[in-house]
């Protein structure tokens, strides 16, 4: 997985650089994207089909059912950089972990919302809950920004943020802290938060953290 795209996704539509607020997310059928690949974050039914469990698994690889139907496993993000951390000690590649299969037509795929023009501000809306109140528990909710200043923590949550002009997947890894007339924090990339996990040192960036936001 790149720099730029973190999560294995491809993101179609205009350059978000110039816009000071990141673009809502929908979910998306995975029947109705090309096939997805190892890394691409997938969102599941959760237990006994009710609810859903958004982008916390990742695509192993396509398997087909017992029936012939068409598949992924997949594991926890977790358990997927663990799993390849183990493997890159053991010089065994990747260590196996617990999969589990899911039909094609069951899994989804968050992608950007098109968004027409530049966006300074966050539209209207209603308190956070009632926003993903839908008319149907049978299809995930889409996901419209958040700023992260309403979190009552930083370090640790995925958030997104500007880093070298396009918007882009993070995550803190100091609470917000002044710097002159300023409140910052600092993140690194999304992709190599399992690099600090196990202690190496990675480029960090300094973010003001009114320009952080979450799903």
């Amino acid at each position: 997985m790149s720099d730029n795209n973190e999560f294995g996704l491809t993101l179609d539509g205009l350059d978000r650089s110039d816009q000071l607020v990141p673009p809502g997310r929908w979910a998306v059928p995975a029947t109705a994207m090309p096939q997805l690949s190892w890394g691409d974050l997938a969102t599941v039914p959760g237990p006994g089909g009710r609810g859903w469990v958004i982008d916390e698994m990742t695509i192993a690889e396509p398997v087909e059912g017992a029936n012939g139907e068409a598949g992924y496993l997949l594991v926890p993000m977790g358990e997927s950089v663990a799993a390849r951390r183990r493997g890159e000690e053991n010089g065994e590649g990747m260590v196996a972990v617990m999969p589990r299969w899911e039909a094609t037509q069951n899994i989804y795929v968050y992608r950007d919302e098109s968004i027409s023009g530049r966006r300074d501000a966050l539209p209207e809306a209603a308190p956070a809950m009632l926003e993903r109140v839908g008319s149907s528990m049978f299809e995930p909710p889409m996901l419209r920004p958040r700023p992260a200043v309403e979190l009552p923590s930083f370090i640790g949550r995925r958030m997104r943020g500007v880093i070298e002009g396009k918007w882009v997947w993070c995550v803190p890894i100091t609470e917000p802290y002044e710097a002159g007339d300023d409140i910052n924090v600092d993140v690194v990339r999304m992709s190599t938060w399992p690099s600090v996990i196990y202690g190496q040192d990675v480029p960090t960036f300094t973010i003001p953290a009114h320009r952080l936001f979450t799903y």
